[in-house]
Parts: C-alpha cells; sequence; structure tokens
C-alpha cells in the first residue's frame, strides 16, 4: 500500500475475498487472461458470486495487489 493511505481506510480482509484474491493471483500468473478480463473468470469459479460482485472484487484485488499473497489488511476506498 502507498504511503498516502489513510489508516481509517483499511480493513481486515473477509473469507471471501481471501478465496478470490488467492484464485486472482493463480490466475495471473497462468496467464490465461488480461485481468482486466477476469471478473468472468471469478463468475465462474465462485457460483455464488455475481457480475456486480464480482467486479467489485476483481477491481479492490487490482488496488490491494500483493505479489506474496498477503491480504490480511486491505485498503478499501468505499469506507472514507
Amino acid at each position: 500500500m502507498s504511503d498516502t493511505t489513510n489508516a481509517s481506510q483499511t480493513r481486515e480482509t473477509t473469507d471471501t475475498e481471501k478465496k478470490v484474491f488467492a484464485y486472482l493471483n493463480d490466475l495471473r500468473i497462468s496467464g490465461v487472461c488480461n485481468m482486466f478480463g477476469a471478473s468472468a473468470f471469478v463468475q465462474d469459479e465462485f457460483e455464488d458470486i455475481g457480475p456486480l460482485e464480482s467486479r467489485s472484487l476483481v477491481s479492490l484485488w487490482m488496488r490491494n495487489f500483493s505479489e506474496d499473497g498477503d491480504y490480511k489488511t486491505i485498503f478499501d476506498q468505499s469506507m472514507g
């Protein structure tokens, strides 16, 4: 996260986010798709996640991308 991250805009990651973020990291490494199109893959992999939530999760993952997959806390602008 950048130095401009406001501590009040960070929170713990939910279990669903952790699962989706791990999947997105693996998808990125595989090179199967451009990550801007990853929301369709998330919907296919996680049947209970719809199109809007999928796009939101991919966007959240992109803002918090971590090469090492550490997503204990994340920056969430919607909290600010």
